[in-house]
């Protein structure tokens, strides 16, 4: 998967699952 910090937002990434699906993961800052 990928991360992003975002000043004063919080983190923002995501993972693939094994069907190929995007999982959106959000950790507020």
């Amino acid at each position: 998967g990928e991360a992003e910090d975002m000043d004063g937002v919080g983190r923002f990434g995501w993972v693939t699952d094994p069907e190929g699906n995007r999982i959106e993961l959000w950790e507020p800052a």
